[in-house]
């Protein structure tokens, strides 16, 4: 079941860093899909998931999970499940004139895979499972485009 209690984005990147100001700096960020120009399967050094995870204050009281789906995965089995527990969600600061259901908690987690590896064109899916809520976190769709044969 999804929620409008909850909400959020994943970057898809190579690389991640915070730095000493506290800014943080996605490194190979993918728009719109990554697109493999060579056989399956594919590996990659490392792979960064930048998940951002929002929900209602108050709303769930459960860990979540984030469940990252690689082409091929089976609807119930991911390739990587990280926990994340309820003591990590912070207070997004908002103005203090909002009403209580307009507060929010967020979770930053960057996960990294190294190596990840991609056996077939499809889509990498994340989602966050909290209690029995499902919240979309994002799609990158992995393409294949083999360079042509010379012709000679």
């Amino acid at each position: 079941m999804t929620s409008p209690l909850a909400y959020g984005m994943t970057l898809f990147c190579e690389d991640f860093r915070i730095e000493n100001n506290g800014k943080h700096i996605f490194i190979g960020a993918y728009a719109g899909a990554m697109t493999v120009h060579t056989a399956f399967p594919v590996v990659l050094p490392k792979f960064v998931f930048a998940v951002f995870y929002y929900e209602v204050t108050g709303a769930f009281s459960d860990d979540i999970k984030v469940l990252i789906f690689l082409p091929g995965d089976p609807d119930e089995t991911p390739s990587i499940q990280v926990q994340i527990s309820k003591d990590q969600r912070t207070q997004v600061p908002l103005d203090s004139s909002l009403s209580p259901e307009d507060q929010r908690l967020s979770v930053f987690a960057p996960i990294i895979a190294a190596p990840l590896v991609l056996r077939q064109t499809g889509q990498i899916k994340v989602r966050a499972l909290c209690g029995d809520t499902t919240t979309k976190l994002g799609t990158l769709p992995i393409l294949q485009q083999l360079p042509e044969e010379p012709r000679g």
